[in-house]
């Protein structure tokens, strides 16, 4: 009886703890648009950023390949070079956000 009542309680517990409601989810506060992309990317704030992003394009050794200050409302296209993974850093409000781009050139 006692294995039993142990099992139930163990099987509540898991319970209990499996239907933890999420409190919040991190959403970054920029679009980098269409990705995959065909040899161009863009990228622009969301709607709700009051303040400038910096903007930093790696290809996949890691050498950066662009730099640009995005200002609210604003959207930055990058031109990429050969298919493969590039990889974006935006820093905004003192957050480092970073990106994986796929190029599929045509």
């Amino acid at each position: 009886m006692a294995q039993k009542t142990f099992f139930l309680l163990l099987i509540a517990l898991a319970f209990v703890n499996c239907n933890k409601e999420i409190e919040s989810v991190e959403v970054p506060p920029f679009s980098v648009y269409p990705n995959p992309s065909l040899g161009v990317v863009r990228v622009s704030l969301n709607p709700a950023v009051t303040t400038f992003a910096n903007v930093t394009l790696y290809d996949r050794n890691g050498k950066t390949l662009q730099t640009a200050t995005l200002l609210p409302q604003e959207t930055v296209a990058y031109q990429l070079g050969e298919d493969g993974i590039y990889y974006l850093e935006v820093l905004v409000d003192n957050q480092r956000f970073k990106e994986e781009i796929l190029n599929l050139t045509p």
